[in-house]
């Protein structure tokens, strides 16, 4: 899931040591029990240095959910969640970069290139997977045996069939000798 701005409207001034750069994202398309994300990872290039996502409910403030105060491009990494966050689609999302740029002399944008900057919070999330390429070995096995629907649970992400045809043909592609 992605939180933050488009490159195009990523605009860092020359020569300033705070630049903080707010984004807000709403997803009214979500699913009405919401999606359960349970990790994160933070992206921005050279001149990021803190970037965090904060969770509005109902205009309060519920949490930050991805938050790091010593931002390093060398250093990117998936963390996960000390407990996973349901994400609603009434929600408000705000992702926050805040740059240092005092060591450019002039205005960096947004872009793909490592010198242009990023501001962006991907949310990892549990989501279904209907005719899709499933995330595991053991998934992927099934999902070549039948075109029905997996889901990867959210309590132990594995794969099970939601259906009483996908059921059936699993476990008969299991019992089959490889």
């Amino acid at each position: 899931m992605f939180v933050g701005s488009s490159l195009k409207k990523v605009f860092v001034p020359a020569k300033k040591a705070v630049h903080h750069l707010q984004v807000e994202c709403r997803y009214p398309k979500l699913p009405k029990k919401g999606v359960t994300a349970f990790a994160y990872i933070n992206h921005a290039h050279l001149l990021g240095r803190k970037l965090w996502t904060t969770l509005e409910r109902k205009n309060k403030y519920v949490r930050d959910v991805g938050c790091d105060t010593a931002y390093d491009f060398d250093l990117q990494q998936i963390l996960p969640f000390e407990k996973a966050v349901t994400i609603l689609p009434t929600d408000t999302l705000r992702a926050n970069c805040v740059y240092d740029s005092s060591s450019r002399s002039a205005l960096t944008k947004g872009g793909d290139e490592t010198t242009n900057e990023m501001c962006i919070n991907f949310l990892v999330r549990t989501i279904a997977l209907c005719h899709a390429l499933s995330l595991a070995l053991a998934c992927a096995r099934a999902l070549a045996r039948t075109a029905a629907c997996l889901e990867l649970t959210d309590s132990v992400h594995t794969c099970r069939c939601t259906t009483r045809r996908c059921r059936r043909r699993t476990r008969r592609a299991w019992s089959r000798p490889r």
